[in-house]
């Protein structure tokens, strides 16, 4: 089976109960190519970094990322030019090298670097971030908006209920 990371800034740092089983490594410094390749070199086979701030990529978008042949990765881009996830067969650090985090492109930046390495990236459907609170009411609104939550992702559920306190009550509503 796959081997799940959850690599963290602080190792020591309190998290929510579902995260307690999780295996915690240490990022270490630096921009977020070389915190992705410190954590990647660690893993021995298959691969795939989400980014936290897509909490609601559909379950059948995460499976597609998920299967990935033996000799493609794959890249879902978002709508500010950077991706919800990076997966593979084995990590190349020449995916995350040389890419200028802090520009409007990473995703093209991306697919350029693959290119240059001669690695087949396939490409997955665009999804939506959360950086800014406009983001964060578009998340609010996607999830309202779904027909009916789904019993097999209560994650998802709680997530709406959490978004519905802070729009309505103080931020200590988010403390259980």
């Amino acid at each position: 089976g796959a081997q799940m990371l959850l690599a963290l800034d602080d190792v020591e740092a309190e998290l929510p109960q579902a995260a307690d089983n999780w295996p915690r490594v240490e990022q270490g410094g630096g921009d977020l190519g070389a915190r992705l390749a410190r954590v990647g070199e660690r893993l021995p086979g298959p691969y795939a970094f989400f980014g936290v701030d897509c909490p609601d990529v559909p379950a059948d978008t995460l499976t597609r990322a998920l299967d990935v042949g033996a000799e493609e990765h794959a890249l879902g881009p978002v709508d500010d030019g950077g991706y919800w996830t990076l997966a593979g067969p084995r990590f190349d650090a020449r995916l995350v090298t040389g890419i200028a985090w802090d520009a409007a492109d990473v995703a093209a930046q991306t697919r350029r670097a693959a290119a240059a390495a001669g690695l087949t990236l396939r490409g997955l459907p665009a999804w939506h971030d959360v950086d800014h609170p406009a983001d964060l009411a578009a998340l609010r609104a996607r999830l309202v908006s779904a027909t009916a939550p789904d019993p097999d992702d209560p994650a998802l559920a709680t997530l709406a209920g959490r978004l519905d306190a802070v729009a309505s009550g103080p931020p200590q509503a988010l403390r259980n």
